[in-house]
């Protein structure tokens, strides 16, 4: 029976072993599929990982399409307000050359009637010069007959002087009229000069007016093609984000029923894997139970191996017993039926031997064999118990393969919301975008539209403009014209008062010489009589008598003309331009009578010199605003280095500048000095060279700032900022800030209204330039 169930447990055992090795080949199986499992895993995460790539990398180009966008519009934005800043100020330069044309047109009618009133001057001083040519004449004839008569009279010196004066007056005032025509003549040529000046920089204005008009036009086209190819480029990336969103989409419900077919498989390979571990767990205790019964059977083993040990403990005492029996034999084999008996007893002992000993061997057999069986069983155990550990080890990692799992789930189901939710976003952000970009291409197909219509009105004011130019053109022909015809009357008039100077300047030196006559015979009257009466006292009365009325006195007036006529011509030689003293001595005149004709001399000197320095206020005011309109016309084409120096020279600082022009001698230094030809020299030079300097006057006039309230809201001239009403202010033709008043140039520079002036009459030339050249 025990053979039997030992048997039994070495097929159960079997049987287990078989069991164990399949259980062994199913963990192999499971093995390899979950690392399967886990391969697909990881390629599932890889591919969640390169699609969240993709959408960051959508999401990056969406927002570089926006920025682009954004940079777009702000440029557009920055190119409309460009555009729109150059038509407002291409419109003010309309208005202000249709303010400048209107100006201009004034200025040539102003012009037309100062020409009309130079006419009339002309005329008037053709008139007097020929009052002055017969006075001339008749003073030429006087003086002939005063040569050749011998006898000046008292009425004829006055009439003389009267004539000098007259001529005098007659010369400063020519002289001032010569100015004012040459003044007038330079105002003249300067205004045609800057004309000129101006019809050529509005010309190039013109010009550059045109190019600038078709470089805006072709800028607006190319702005339009960059427009329009932008956003056919935006829409193919559009469509181009669209096909790889719907790709993204394609490939993320792909990859989520992926996800659930994994989901699916590790639900069933987990529920696989519970279900074997179950089984696992009724074969541990099977095997254990069987284990318990193995050891209950070595239990029985262990009392067979103790029966065997009696049982040789017994067959020893019986080999013994033998031993001693057949001693007894030996001795007693006197009896044979007792040696019968004891053989018999023997063979049955033997035979009992025997059969001891065979059930001994088989009882050997049976524990060798169960012995064989236990150590296999044992090591079956110990495998089962390390099988058992591994098994626990593979559950521990299954669950946190599990548990692993399970978060990865979790990951990867919060990292389908995030792309779900920025795919949301991006569809807005697509749709802003698309909503932005035909705001824009409205925008720019409306600024276009705009800006064709404000080209063509351009165009029509530059027609107008154009046509405009022309008619001033042929009126700047018609003024040069007259221009011409007035350089021609200003020469000849020129020429006239060259030739009156001589005339003048040698009745001058013949009145001088016959004053200079007359003053030393006074001389040579107040000696011979000084003479006559020292000889007298000296003599006595005889010889006194005879010294005044006898030959001695004859000798001595003979003498002393001889003398003063020596002097005489002395004097006239030095000078070179006196003429030849007449050889009849005149009847000297009183000393009261010469002083009162010099006084009344002086009183008409002082009277011209009064006339001449009115004369001269009015020649230095002239030739300032001659000075202004040449320094202006310069100032509009600043290229030459001449225009530069006149400009620099206009606003050019006090300390910098040369000094005041000198102020013609007082009427006492006049009064006081005497009227000898090199003192008339003299004068004239000095009066050349003060309208020299005259000339050369600049805009040097300091400031003089007086800080107080502002009684009017104004501009601060440095900062531009508002100086308020009942502020603090610095005010001189200028108002600034009490702390940006050294700041301001150093001089005044010219006025504000002759600037203004300046600068409408070159842009109404300029203007006609322009439209002259377009025209052409």
């Amino acid at each position: 029976m025990r053979l039997h169930l030992k048997n039994d447990g070495r097929k159960t055992l079997e049987n287990q072993v078989k069991r164990l090795e399949i259980v062994e080949r199913r963990e192999t199986k499971l093995k390899e599929e979950i690392q399967s499992k886990a391969l697909q895993i990881q390629q599932m995460a890889d591919k969640i990982l390169a699609l969240e790539d993709n959408l960051r990398e959508t999401q990056s180009t969406s927002q570089r399409l926006e920025t682009h966008l954004k940079q777009k519009d702000k440029l557009h934005e920055d190119k409309m307000k460009v555009l729109e800043a150059q038509l407002k100020a291409d419109m003010a330069d309309k208005e202000m050359l249709e303010s400048s044309q209107s100006k201009y047109e004034e200025e040539v009618r102003e012009k037309c009637s100062i020409i009309g009133d130079q006419k009339a001057t002309i005329n008037a001083m053709d008139s007097k010069m020929n009052s002055l040519e017969q006075r001339i004449a008749e003073l030429s004839e006087a003086n002939k007959l005063a040569a050749n008569s011998s006898i000046y009279t008292q009425k004829n010196m006055k009439a003389q002087e009267e004539m000098i004066s007259e001529l005098r007056q007659q010369k400063f005032y020519l002289e001032s009229q010569a100015g004012k025509l040459e003044a007038q003549n330079a105002k003249l040529e300067e205004h045609l000069e800057k004309m000129s000046q101006q019809e050529q920089s509005n010309k190039s204005r013109v010009l550059e007016q045109d190019t600038r008009l078709r470089e805006i036009g072709l800028e607006h086209e190319e702005q339009n093609q960059e427009i329009k190819r932008q956003v056919s480029d935006l829409t193919i990336s559009l469509q181009e984000r669209e096909s790889q969103i719907s790709n993204l989409q394609a490939a993320r419900r792909a990859q989520e029923s992926q996800l659930q077919q994994a989901r699916s498989e590790l639900e069933d390979t987990t529920a696989e894997a519970e279900e074997e571990i179950t089984v696992l767990r009724a074969h541990r205790d099977e095997i254990q139970r069987k284990f318990d019964v193995l050891r209950d059977s070595c239990a029985v083993i262990t009392d067979l191996e103790e029966q065997l040990t009696t049982l040789t403990l017994e067959n020893a005492e019986l080999n013994r017993q033998n031993f001693y029996l057949s001693k007894q034999l030996d001795e007693a084999s006197d009896e044979r039926e007792d040696r019968l008996h004891l053989s018999q007893d023997v063979d049955r002992l033997r035979r009992e031997v025997a059969d001891r000993e065979m059930h001994m061997n088989n009882q050997k057999q049976n524990l060798e064999t169960l012995k064989t069986t236990c150590t296999m069983l044992e090591e079956q155990v110990l495998e089962l118990e390390t099988l058992n550990d591994e098994l626990l080890e593979k559950e521990r990692q299954w669950e946190a393969w599990r548990a692993t799992l399970e978060e990865e789930k979790n990951q990867a189901e919060r990292r389908t919301r995030d792309i779900q939710r920025l795919l949301d976003t991006e569809k807005q952000n697509r749709l802003r975008s698309e909503q932005r970009s035909s705001e824009s291409r409205q925008a720019a197909e409306k600024a276009v539209k705009e800006h064709k219509a404000e080209i063509l009105a351009l165009q029509q004011a530059l027609k107008d403009q154009k046509a405009k130019a022309e008619s001033l053109v042929d009126t700047f022909n018609d003024l040069e014209k007259k221009h011409a015809m007035l350089e021609m009357n200003a020469l000849s008039l020129q020429q006239k008062l060259e030739s009156e100077r001589d005339l003048k300047q040698r009745l001058l030196e013949e009145a001088v010489y016959s004053h200079e006559k007359v003053k030393m015979e006074g001389t040579i009257t107040q000696q011979t009589k000084l003479i006559d009466f020292l000889q007298a006292q000296a003599h006595g009365g005889s010889k006194k008598k005879k010294g005044l009325f006898g030959r001695r006195r004859e000798d001595l007036l003979a003498a002393m003309a001889a003398q003063a006529q020596g002097q005489a011509q002395g004097q006239g030689q030095g000078q070179g331009q006196v003429s030849p003293v007449p050889s009849i001595q005149p009847v000297p005149l009183q000393y009261s009578d010469m002083k009162i004709a010099l006084d009344k001399e002086r009183s008409r000197c002082s009277d011209m010199e009064d006339a001449l320095q009115k004369m001269r206020a009015e020649l230095r005011s002239l030739r300032e605003e001659a000075v202004q309109y040449k320094d202006h016309g310069n100032s509009a084409n600043p290229a030459s280095a001449r225009q530069q120096m006149i400009i620099s020279a206009m606003v050019k600082s006090p300390e910098h500048q040369q000094g005041p022009t000198n102020l013609a001698p007082s009427n006492s230094e006049r009064r006081k000095a005497t009227a000898t030809p090199e003192e008339f020299s003299r004068r004239l030079k000095d009066s050349q060279r003060d309208r020299e300097r005259e000339r050369s006057v600049h805009h040097n006039t300091p400031h003089r700032f007086t800080v107080g309230l502002n009684m009017r809201a104004a501009k601060c001239t440095v900062c531009l900022d508002t100086v308020h009403f009942g502020r603090q202010a610095a005010t001189c033709l200028r108002v600034t800030k009490p702390k940006k008043k050294g700041h301001n140039p150093r001089a005044l520079g010219p006025g504000g209204r002759l600037l203004r002036w300046l600068s409408h009459s070159a842009r109404s030339v300029s203007q006609r330039a322009r439209m002259t050249h377009d025209s052409q």
